[in-house]
Protein backbone atom coordinates (compact mmCIF):
# COMPACT_ATOMS: atom_id res chain seq x y z
CA UNK A 1 0.00 0.00 0.00
CA UNK A 2 1.54 3.38 -0.92
CA UNK A 3 3.30 6.07 1.91
CA UNK A 4 3.02 3.54 4.50
CA UNK A 5 -0.50 2.54 4.91
CA UNK A 6 0.26 -0.58 4.72
CA UNK A 7 2.63 -0.90 7.91
CA UNK A 8 -0.45 0.81 10.16
CA UNK A 9 -1.67 -1.49 13.13
CA UNK A 10 -4.97 -2.08 13.51
CA UNK A 11 -4.93 -0.12 16.75
CA UNK A 12 -3.15 3.30 15.28
CA UNK A 13 -6.02 2.57 12.25
CA UNK A 14 -8.46 2.71 14.94
CA UNK A 15 -7.39 6.02 16.56
CA UNK A 16 -6.90 7.52 13.63
CA UNK A 17 -10.29 7.02 12.38
CA UNK A 18 -12.21 7.81 15.76
CA UNK A 19 -9.90 11.34 15.01
CA UNK A 20 -10.94 11.33 11.54
CA UNK A 21 -15.00 10.93 13.00
CA UNK A 22 -14.40 14.01 15.21
CA UNK A 23 -13.21 12.29 18.12
CA UNK A 24 -10.15 13.95 20.51
CA UNK A 25 -7.48 12.39 21.61
CA UNK A 26 -8.77 12.01 24.91
CA UNK A 27 -12.11 10.93 24.02
CA UNK A 28 -10.34 8.54 21.60
CA UNK A 29 -8.14 7.04 23.91
CA UNK A 30 -11.48 6.48 26.29
CA UNK A 31 -13.28 4.80 23.57
CA UNK A 32 -10.37 2.55 22.89
CA UNK A 33 -9.85 1.91 26.53
CA UNK A 34 -6.41 2.78 26.57
CA UNK A 35 -4.69 5.60 28.47
CA UNK A 36 -4.18 9.51 26.49
CA UNK A 37 -0.16 8.59 26.30
CA UNK A 38 -0.91 5.40 24.81
CA UNK A 39 -3.21 7.00 22.23
CA UNK A 40 -0.68 9.66 21.94
CA UNK A 41 2.40 6.92 21.34
CA UNK A 42 0.12 5.82 18.69
CA UNK A 43 -0.44 8.41 16.81
CA UNK A 44 3.10 9.24 16.96
CA UNK A 45 3.82 6.21 15.36
CA UNK A 46 1.68 6.35 12.75
CA UNK A 47 2.44 9.96 12.01
CA UNK A 48 6.22 8.08 11.54
CA UNK A 49 4.79 5.51 9.05
CA UNK A 50 3.07 7.92 6.63
CA UNK A 51 4.98 10.50 7.01
CA UNK A 52 2.73 13.32 8.06
CA UNK A 53 3.39 16.64 10.46
CA UNK A 54 -0.37 16.07 12.46
CA UNK A 55 -2.14 13.53 13.61
CA UNK A 56 -5.01 14.78 12.31
CA UNK A 57 -3.23 14.77 8.37
CA UNK A 58 -2.34 11.31 9.37
CA UNK A 59 -6.42 10.64 9.91
CA UNK A 60 -7.52 12.41 7.14
CA UNK A 61 -4.78 10.59 4.62
CA UNK A 62 -6.19 7.05 6.33
CA UNK A 63 -9.60 8.30 5.94
CA UNK A 64 -9.23 9.05 1.73
CA UNK A 65 -7.89 5.51 1.11
CA UNK A 66 -10.41 3.80 2.59
CA UNK A 67 -13.81 5.72 1.68
CA UNK A 68 -16.76 6.73 3.57
CA UNK A 69 -18.21 2.84 3.54
CA UNK A 70 -14.86 1.36 4.93
CA UNK A 71 -15.50 4.16 7.70
CA UNK A 72 -18.86 3.30 8.24
CA UNK A 73 -18.28 -0.85 8.53
CA UNK A 74 -15.74 0.29 11.64
CA UNK A 75 -17.86 -0.87 14.29
CA UNK A 76 -15.46 1.04 16.57
CA UNK A 77 -16.63 4.64 14.94
CA UNK A 78 -18.93 6.15 16.92
CA UNK A 79 -20.20 9.48 16.66
CA UNK A 80 -18.59 11.82 19.79
CA UNK A 81 -21.27 13.16 22.55
CA UNK A 82 -20.92 16.58 22.19
CA UNK A 83 -21.78 16.37 17.93
CA UNK A 84 -24.79 14.19 19.00
CA UNK A 85 -25.70 16.87 20.86
CA UNK A 86 -25.74 19.47 18.59
CA UNK A 87 -27.63 17.97 15.90
CA UNK A 88 -30.51 16.73 18.50
CA UNK A 89 -30.54 20.69 19.66
CA UNK A 90 -30.46 21.77 15.89
CA UNK A 91 -33.55 19.94 15.24
CA UNK A 92 -35.40 21.35 17.55
CA UNK A 93 -37.30 24.23 17.29
CA UNK A 94 -37.34 27.25 19.93
CA UNK A 95 -40.69 26.63 20.95
CA UNK A 96 -39.81 23.00 21.77
CA UNK A 97 -36.45 24.27 23.37
CA UNK A 98 -38.41 26.38 26.02
CA UNK A 99 -41.35 23.82 26.63
CA UNK A 100 -37.96 21.62 27.56
CA UNK A 101 -36.00 24.22 29.82
CA UNK A 102 -39.52 25.27 31.25
CA UNK A 103 -39.99 21.12 32.58
CA UNK A 104 -36.59 21.48 33.86
CA UNK A 105 -37.20 24.29 35.85
CA UNK A 106 -40.26 22.77 37.18
CA UNK A 107 -38.86 19.64 38.07
CA UNK A 108 -36.10 21.35 39.90
CA UNK A 109 -38.49 23.78 42.18
CA UNK A 110 -40.53 22.26 45.63
CA UNK A 111 -44.13 21.72 44.77
CA UNK A 112 -46.82 24.60 45.85
CA UNK A 113 -50.14 25.40 46.58
CA UNK A 114 -52.35 26.28 43.07
CA UNK A 115 -55.51 26.30 44.74
CA UNK A 116 -57.65 25.61 48.59
CA UNK A 117 -61.03 25.25 49.00
CA UNK A 118 -62.02 26.99 51.24
CA UNK A 119 -60.28 30.22 48.86
CA UNK A 120 -58.36 31.99 50.80
CA UNK A 121 -60.62 34.78 53.13
CA UNK A 122 -63.69 32.75 52.29
CA UNK A 123 -66.88 32.83 54.45
CA UNK A 124 -68.18 29.16 54.92
CA UNK A 125 -71.32 28.06 56.40
CA UNK A 126 -71.26 26.03 59.67
CA UNK A 127 -71.22 22.06 60.11
CA UNK A 128 -69.44 19.65 58.46
CA UNK A 129 -67.38 20.62 55.28
CA UNK A 130 -64.08 19.54 53.35
CA UNK A 131 -60.48 21.35 53.98
CA UNK A 132 -58.50 20.76 50.19
CA UNK A 133 -55.57 21.93 48.92
CA UNK A 134 -54.13 21.18 45.36
CA UNK A 135 -50.35 20.89 44.29
CA UNK A 136 -48.74 21.77 40.94
CA UNK A 137 -47.96 18.18 40.96
CA UNK A 138 -48.34 14.66 42.44
CA UNK A 139 -47.93 14.61 45.93
CA UNK A 140 -46.41 11.53 47.81
CA UNK A 141 -49.32 9.35 49.56
CA UNK A 142 -49.91 9.15 53.32
CA UNK A 143 -47.69 12.23 53.78
CA UNK A 144 -49.22 15.26 55.07
CA UNK A 145 -48.74 18.21 57.17
CA UNK A 146 -51.81 20.10 58.24
CA UNK A 147 -50.33 22.61 60.47
CA UNK A 148 -52.07 24.97 63.61
CA UNK A 149 -50.21 28.05 64.99
CA UNK A 150 -52.47 28.75 68.48
CA UNK A 151 -51.20 32.70 68.06
CA UNK A 152 -52.77 33.02 64.54
CA UNK A 153 -56.21 31.21 65.33
CA UNK A 154 -58.18 28.15 65.55
CA UNK A 155 -58.21 24.68 63.17
CA UNK A 156 -61.15 23.49 61.91
CA UNK A 157 -62.55 19.90 64.28
CA UNK A 158 -61.47 16.92 61.85
CA UNK A 159 -63.55 14.38 61.24
CA UNK A 160 -61.24 11.77 59.31
CA UNK A 161 -57.60 11.27 57.48
CA UNK A 162 -56.96 13.09 54.90
CA UNK A 163 -57.06 11.63 52.11
CA UNK A 164 -55.25 11.57 48.42
CA UNK A 165 -57.23 12.11 45.33
CA UNK A 166 -56.42 9.78 42.53
CA UNK A 167 -54.34 12.16 40.12
CA UNK A 168 -52.12 12.48 43.55
CA UNK A 169 -52.58 16.11 43.27
CA UNK A 170 -55.14 17.08 45.79
CA UNK A 171 -55.82 16.38 49.86
CA UNK A 172 -58.48 16.62 51.55
CA UNK A 173 -59.73 16.97 54.70
CA UNK A 174 -63.69 16.65 56.10
CA UNK A 175 -64.41 18.94 58.86
CA UNK A 176 -66.75 20.53 61.06
CA UNK A 177 -67.01 24.50 61.00
CA UNK A 178 -67.93 26.03 64.13
CA UNK A 179 -70.29 29.31 63.91
CA UNK A 180 -68.53 32.50 64.04
CA UNK A 181 -64.90 31.00 63.96
CA UNK A 182 -61.99 31.85 62.05
CA UNK A 183 -59.53 29.75 61.02
CA UNK A 184 -55.88 29.66 60.08
CA UNK A 185 -54.41 26.40 58.51
CA UNK A 186 -50.86 26.02 57.58
CA UNK A 187 -49.29 23.27 54.73
CA UNK A 188 -46.14 22.55 55.57
CA UNK A 189 -45.02 24.68 58.51
CA UNK A 190 -41.29 23.79 59.49
CA UNK A 191 -39.91 21.57 61.25
CA UNK A 192 -43.03 19.73 59.87
CA UNK A 193 -42.77 19.09 55.68
CA UNK A 194 -44.62 15.96 55.19
CA UNK A 195 -46.12 17.58 51.98
CA UNK A 196 -43.58 16.09 49.56
CA UNK A 197 -43.27 15.46 45.85
CA UNK A 198 -44.32 11.72 44.83
CA UNK A 199 -41.59 11.76 42.31
CA UNK A 200 -38.46 13.07 44.31
CA UNK A 201 -39.41 13.51 47.97
CA UNK A 202 -38.79 17.28 47.72
CA UNK A 203 -41.00 19.27 50.45
CA UNK A 204 -43.94 21.44 49.15
CA UNK A 205 -43.35 25.29 50.06
CA UNK A 206 -45.42 26.45 53.27
CA UNK A 207 -48.61 27.98 52.35
CA UNK A 208 -51.52 29.69 54.60
CA UNK A 209 -55.20 29.49 54.64
CA UNK A 210 -57.40 31.59 56.88
CA UNK A 211 -60.99 31.78 56.33
CA UNK A 212 -64.02 32.53 58.57
CA UNK A 213 -67.06 30.93 59.54
CA UNK A 214 -70.43 32.55 59.18
CA UNK A 215 -72.89 32.86 62.51
CA UNK A 216 -74.86 30.77 61.40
Amino acid sequence: MEGGLDRLTDRERRVLRLLAGGHTVKSAATAEHITDSAANELLRSARRKLGCGSSRDAARRLAASEGPSQQNRDERIVVPEAAVVAEVLASLNKETIAMIASAIASAAAPPRVVSTEPAEGQEIAPGPFTLAVTFDRAMAPRSYSFCQNLEEGAFPQAAGPPQLSADGLTYSLDCVAEAGACYVVRFNSPPYNAFRDAATGTPAQPARLSFAVSAG
